[in-house]
């Protein structure tokens, strides 16, 4: 999808439920996402996006796949207004 893109900005449209798996992967300049109505982000979905900075789960989140912001190494603030069930390590 968008993987290894110069991206820097996301904001979901309201009828994505789903990013797939290592969708935005080695975005290495994203620096915000706007997930709106997200239900499910996928394996590695953002893994290596360094410059992102902060998130928020929106409520009708339900699922976190495995490494999905590894290495996300500036993420500093995590907003959680999930009902999250299933979190992979």
């Amino acid at each position: 999808m968008f993987e290894k893109s110069g991206i820097k900005n996301i904001d979901m449209p309201d009828n994505i439920e789903e990013i797939c798996d290592c969708a935005f992967m080695d975005c290495t300049n994203l620096e915000y996402i706007n997930l709106n109505k997200v239900k499910k982000i996928g394996n590695a979905a953002f893994k290596n996006c360094i410059n992102i900075k902060s998130i928020e789960f929106p409520t009708n989140l339900n699922h976190i796949g495995s490494e999905a912001f590894d290495n996300c190494i500036n993420l500093s603030s995590v907003v959680d207004k999930s009902n999250i069930s299933i979190i992979y390590p």
